[in-house]
């Protein structure tokens, strides 16, 4: 059975407004480095198809956006990051524009070549 206790919450809603600004602080930072984690993934990679290699447009194909969200649910420790880490490596690191024409079958898988320039 559950229990109101009215002091108690008054005191954990002046604990909250108190120190508002500092949680709010706190937990940007966690995101930023979560970001900063994936960014590591990414560094020394490139684009499957193009050859792109810049960070900000590269994106993990078929599954950027779970994986993205996953890794701002899970917390910065090695042995959290494993199973994530697992999903990353069964996923094709390419750019943007090349993800976008991986969705609409523009790029020939079993060739590696893009159907509209070929090199």
């Amino acid at each position: 059975m559950f229990v109101f206790i009215p002091s108690l919450n008054i005191n954990m809603s002046e604990h909250y407004q108190k120190y508002r600004n500092t949680i709010r602080k706190v937990a940007r930072r966690h995101r930023r480095l979560k970001d900063k984690w994936i960014n590591e993934q990414l560094r020394d990679k490139s684009c499957k198809y193009c050859g792109e290699s810049e960070i900000v447009v590269l994106k993990f194909y078929p599954d950027d956006r779970k994986i993205r969200a996953d890794s701002k649910k899970k917390s910065l420790k090695k042995d959290t990051r494993k199973l994530l880490l697992e999903h990353i490596d069964n996923n094709v690191i390419v750019c943007h524009n090349c993800f976008l024409k991986k969705d609409n079958d523009l790029i020939d898988e079993d060739a590696f070549t893009n159907l509209y320039h070929t090199s």
